[in-house]
């Protein structure tokens, strides 16, 4: 279109010439055929006008739409770069995080692990083997062995075969207690008392029951303090009265070995409070024994007695 309006403006101009030339040879007829062209040129403006104007509204519309089209282009090319942006640094930050707490997840069981096996080892041995909690694999051994120290190995290491036939034995963890110097002697003391012509078994029951009421609500909360108690009328223990047996006994080392086998949470009592020799009781009394209680074991010369 641009070449064309070009041509024509050039004719144009070749024409006006011719024009001018021959109007000096032929004035009239070329005044007339000049004017017509003339005519005729003038309107060229006005096409090269239209041309112009179709050219730049054409050239205005395909702008216009690039100018529209290359934002949506450019949004939908920065979305595509921002989404694989985003999917890589999920990707980083979503796939370590996920190990990562994995990890933490799997060595907080193992500290905890750890943690209690220190506990309970602390609790029964009183100090901390560094050496032996370091490795895992010897903390969760000495687990196992704990609680088999506890009570497993307790049953294990019991003589069966020497135990007398009425007399079942139970592991009491609550007869595991720390006395003190005075509280132990006044356990021993009473137990030669009450039963030292007995065999181990029957100095064991009487520490039992001793121990029994040490735990029990219904009686003081020392060896001492039970062994002494009295009701306003009579002691609860004969041997502790005014010239008893308690005051002039000489304790003996079956005696020891048996208060010490009970403080090791060794029990033949059944939970027994009370115990009495029918030989050396009034009828009274032991009608009171009788009814009011219930037995639990007969062994050697006294009868054990729980609450009914």
């Amino acid at each position: 279109m641009q070449n064309l309006q070009s041509l024509l403006r050039e004719m144009g101009r070749k024409l006006r010439g011719f024009y001018i030339a021959c109007l000096t040879k032929h004035s009239k007829k070329v005044l007339a055929y000049g004017m017509a062209i003339v005519v005729f040129l003038s309107a060229l403006p006005i096409t090269d006008g239209m041309f112009s104007v179709n050219v730049k509204a054409a050239t205005a519309d395909e702008e216009q739409e690039a100018v529209q089209t290359l934002p949506e282009i450019e949004a939908a090319k920065e979305h595509e770069e921002t989404m694989e942006v985003t999917q890589a640094d999920s990707n980083d930050i979503m796939i370590p995080s996920l190990k990562l707490a994995a990890k933490v997840e799997k060595e907080v069981q193992a500290a905890d692990k750890k943690r209690v096996a220190e506990e309970i080892y602390l609790e029964i041995f009183g100090e901390e083997d560094d050496e032996l909690l370091e490795s895992d694999i010897v903390v969760e051994e000495t687990v196992v062995e704990i609680v088999k120290t506890a009570e497993e190995l307790f049953y294990e290491s019991v003589d069966y075969s020497s135990i007398p036939q009425e007399l079942t034995v139970n592991y009491n963890p609550d007869f595991c207690m720390e006395l003190s110097a005075e509280q132990l002697t006044v356990l021993e003391t009473i137990v030669e008392a009450e039963s030292g012509g007995e065999d181990i078994y029957g100095r064991m029951l009487v520490a039992n029951v001793v121990l029994n009421r040490v735990l029990s609500d219904e009686f003081p909360d020392t060896v001492k303090e039970v062994v002494f108690q009295n009701n306003g009328k009579t002691y609860q223990f004969s041997p502790v009265r005014s010239g008893g047996r308690y005051y002039t006994v000489t304790v003996s080392d079956t005696t020891k070995r048996a208060v010490a086998r009970v403080l090791s949470g060794e029990d033949y009592s059944d939970g027994a409070l009370y115990f009495f020799a029918r030989r050396l009781t009034t009828k009274k009394k032991a009608k009171w024994f009788d009814t009011a209680l219930n037995k639990i074991v007969e062994y050697g010369c006294h009868e054990f007695f729980g609450d009914k």
